[in-house]
């Protein structure tokens, strides 16, 4: 009996070794994560979109190492609230207008502050500012809990 014809391309299966896509997933995942990480401490480029980006393909090339980012537990609830809702803590949107706007200054006061560049950089990130500023905010059942080591170093353990 002859084999059917599979007329379309099979699917990218993440295997223990995975193939090639699933090795490209999780080399591009690890290099966004590896940015968003170094830019925690170097204010030059978001930290969270880095690691939304990172956090999306290795769900394509390493679903257990994207578990992993979204329990860690000072990065994973603000990029499961924004995976899961689509909102911003008030809290990140202070501190993303106000890394925006220290970045802002910084890049212009390298740029020798020329009107050209300046302008182009300072407008691009309000604008920026704007859209994040604007996203909604969680609504109480959209919190995502407080994991529980930041509850015990709380002391509400």
């Amino acid at each position: 009996m002859p084999m059917p014809i599979r007329t379309s391309p099979s699917p990218c299966r993440v295997t223990g070794d995975g193939g090639w896509r699933a090795r490209w997933w999780r080399i591009f995942g690890s290099i966004c994560v590896a940015i968003g990480i170094a830019n925690a401490f170097i204010p030059l480029l978001p930290t969270t979109v880095f690691l939304i980006i990172g956090a999306w393909a290795w769900g394509k090339g390493a679903p257990e190492w994207r578990q992993r980012l979204l329990d860690h537990p000072r990065y994973g609830p603000p990029l499961r609230l924004w995976l899961e809702h689509r909102a911003i803590s008030r809290r990140g949107k202070r501190m993303c207008v106000l890394g925006l706007a220290v970045s802002g200054l910084l890049s212009s006061w390298l740029l020798d502050f020329a009107i050209l560049p300046t302008t182009a950089l300072l407008g691009f990130l309000t604008l920026l500012g704007t859209w994040i500023a604007t996203r909604r905010e969680p609504t109480s059942d959209a919190r995502v809990p407080t994991p529980p080591i930041a509850r015990e170093e709380a002391g509400q353990g």
